[in-house]
């Protein structure tokens, strides 16, 4: 009975900040998502990230999130403060009522709420470029691409940096290969190195 009062509450505070009307979520071209549904899909997020987090730095994505027949595909968009050029993909499926459906992947909501230091991105995309260089990269044949991307693996956001030794664009398609570093955002450790290729 507690479990579900703060539930309840929380949801409701969630969509005081977040709710599009109090008949549900909808504008024109749109999904339509009644309001009990939207307020169980936030509180989905901000039981992981912790209401702070998600007030401030989580947005519904009105434009994907879609109904299917027996469930809602849920996507978020998470941006880390002082990374907006780095929006990140939440998703999630809940059944009708907008009960999470578990048998499907959770992708893209950091721990907060058991580990603060996974909303506190500390290494930035200059920081984790300078230690894949210091780590083998070398420079290659044109610029390194950088990346901030969810990991399953590691049930993180992970900076992944490709180097290119080899590139190029023809009539076949592209054509490359080089270096993949996958770096920690949040203490700068090399997690993992390996070699890619396209060929």
């Amino acid at each position: 009975m507690k479990k579900a009062l703060i539930l309840f509450f929380l949801g409701l505070t969630l969509f005081n900040f977040y709710g599009c009307s109090s008949c549900g979520c909808h504008e024109e071209g749109m999904t339509y998502i009644p309001v009990d549904v939207l307020e169980k899909a936030h509180a989905v997020v901000a039981s992981k990230t912790g209401v702070d987090f998600f007030k401030n730095h989580v947005r519904l994505n009105q434009e994907l999130t879609v109904r299917r027949p027996t469930m809602y595909e849920f996507h978020y968009i998470l941006t880390y403060p002082g990374l907006i050029n780095y929006p990140q993909k939440i998703t999630f499926m809940t059944d009708t009522l907008g009960n999470l459906l578990e048998k499907f992947a959770v992708t893209g909501i950091p721990e907060c709420s058991s580990d603060p230091a996974l909303c506190e991105i500390k290494v930035n995309d200059s920081a984790a470029l300078e230690t894949a260089r210091k780590s083998g990269m070398g420079e290659g044949v044109r610029e390194p691409r950088i990346e901030l991307v969810w990991s399953a693996e590691y049930s993180r956001h992970v900076w992944e940096i490709y180097s290119y030794e080899q590139y190029s664009q023809g009539s076949q398609g592209f054509r490359g290969k080089g270096k993949l570093f996958r770096i920690d955002p949040y203490s700068g450790t090399v997690l993992a190195k390996e070699e890619w290729k396209v060929l």
